[in-house]
């Protein structure tokens, strides 16, 4: 009998669907289309990046704190993933087209990591990208000259599967434990 309980409990626990770290997106939604500039200075679609999981952030070169964290631990996912990581596109789409021109973008990402995609584009495209995906996005001036000194923006990392879809969406969550997701999905 304490035999068959064991069998039982492990079919059972076999059975169960894996928890994933982030805010799993069930069933995936299609992600919303972009048209954009890379920092080559080449057009850029969502699309383009179809057959490959998309990792996208939204952030600015000028950005203080998350968005260097966020790139670092993209980095560290990257190195850690292996063979995997050419499966895995790596992007920031930046909230401050202003400053973040290709050649900004181009040296920024390059400082991260040189596969890493960084895109900008006119304020229409990219007030548009920033309404389909949910991303809150607002400039604070400096008082002095009228020219914008940080941008509040969101923070949450977007999981595209390889058709396009928005899988998952990571709030405040460990770079190991997204890892632990991409070595799962990302087969």
């Amino acid at each position: 009998m304490k035999r068959l309980l064991i069998v039982l409990m492990l079919l059972t626990t076999a059975c169960q669907p894996r928890a994933l770290h982030g805010t799993q997106i069930d069933p995936p939604r299609a992600a919303v289309e972009f048209a954009l500039t890379d920092q080559n200075g080449a057009a850029a679609k969502l699309s383009d990046y179809r057959g490959q999981w998309v990792m996208m952030f939204f952030g600015y070169t000028n950005c203080p704190d998350v968005c260097p964290a966020t790139l670092a631990d993209f980095k560290k996912i990257r190195g850690e993933l292996g063979g995997a990581a050419s499966r895995v596109r790596f992007m920031m789409i930046t909230v401050d087209a202003e400053r973040d021109t290709t050649a900004r973008l181009k040296e920024y990402m390059n400082a991260f990591d040189s596969s890493f995609v960084g895109l900008t584009g006119n304020k229409e495209a990219l007030a548009q990208t920033y309404r389909g995906y949910g991303v809150h996005v607002e400039a604070i001036l400096a008082s002095s000259s009228g020219h914008t000194s940080s941008v509040d923006h969101t923070s949450s990392v977007y999981l595209l599967d390889t058709e396009g879809r928005l899988k998952m969406v990571y709030t405040s969550v460990p770079w190991r434990d997204v890892l632990d997701d991409l070595r799962y999905l990302v087969k």
